[in-house]
C-alpha cells in the first residue's frame, strides 16, 4: 500500500470516528433534554444541541425523530418551535 493510500484510509477512518462521536453527543444531549423542561434554559440548550449535532453527523432519521419530539412537547410555544425548525438544513 502506498503512503497516499494509507493516509486516505486513515482520513476515512477518522471521519467515521468523528461522525460516531458527533452522533453520541446528539444522543447524550437528547437524554439531558429528557431530564429537563423545554422551558428551562438548560433544557433548550440541550434540545438545540441535540438537533444541531444530529444534523452535523448527517443522521436524518435522528434529526427528524428529535425535532418531532421537541416540537410536540408541552410548553413549546410558537417562537420556540420556529427556532427549532430554523436549525434544520
Amino acid at each position: 500500500m502506498s503512503r497516499l493510500d494509507d493516509l486516505n484510509s486513515r482520513v476515512t477512518a477518522a471521519i467515521r470516528d468523528l461522525e460516531d462521536a458527533t452522533r453520541k453527543v446528539a444522543v447524550l444531549e437528547a437524554e439531558i433534554a429528557g431530564l429537563t423542561s423545554p422551558t428551562s434554559e438548560e433544557g433548550r440548550i440541550a434540545r438545540r444541541g441535540a438537533i444541531r449535532t444530529a444534523v452535523a453527523c448527517g443522521d436524518n432519521d435522528l434529526t427528524r425523530t428529535l425535532t418531532d419530539r421537541f416540537l410536540n412537547e408541552t410548553g413549546s410555544d410558537a417562537a420556540w418551535r420556529r427556532e427549532l425548525i430554523a436549525l434544520l438544513p
